[in-house]
């Protein structure tokens, strides 16, 4: 499941982004033009877990050495800092058909200009998603709900990226 997953992700942004521009699209449509970003999507996730993650590693390795106690609430606050500014580099390698390196200073960029509509996209999907487990936990039919709410709920990043972010 984790490999349909990643290989079906790049086609989900797609349609995403042509949903939000209010073109139609079809599901041979979005996997044709899918499949040469299937391997940049897979970089870019990797790359980005590296410098994420890596420092909380070499924190917890520290540890033993006492310096890992300063390092570690460091290095969390990086790993959120990267994750919360490279946000919307999948939407950006696909609409902009970019390489990794590429896509990811781009991210930086536009989360640099637009750290607030980044704020706001974070802080109403928590929102949605605490209602939506909330729903959940009531009953086969709250289940359904949620899910059908999360579904929606990620096409707000779409939404505010091509609506707001790329316009600019």
């Amino acid at each position: 499941s984790i490999f349909v997953t990643i290989v079906f992700l790049p086609a989900h942004v797609i349609v995403q982004l042509e949903s939000v521009k209010g073109n139609k699209i079809g599901f041979k449509t979005a996997w044709e033009k899918s499949v040469q970003f299937i391997l940049r999507y897979i970089g870019i996730y990797i790359l980005i877990g590296v410098i994420a993650v890596l420092p909380i590693i070499i924190s917890f390795l520290l540890i033993f050495v006492l310096i890992g106690f300063i390092l570690l609430p460091i290095s969390f606050v990086f790993a959120v800092l990267v994750l919360f500014s490279t946000m919307l580099v999948p939407y950006i390698l696909i609409d902009k058909n970019l390489s990794i390196s590429e896509a990811i200073k781009e991210g930086f960029a536009v989360a640099k200009e637009n750290w607030q509509w980044l704020l706001s996209l974070v802080i109403v999907q928590l929102v949605i998603n605490i209602g939506a487990n909330i729903i959940a936990s009531a009953t086969v039919i709250g289940s359904t709900l949620a899910w059908l709410i999360s579904i929606v709920a990620t096409y707000i990043i779409a939404y505010v990226y091509v609506k707001q972010i790329a316009k600019n």
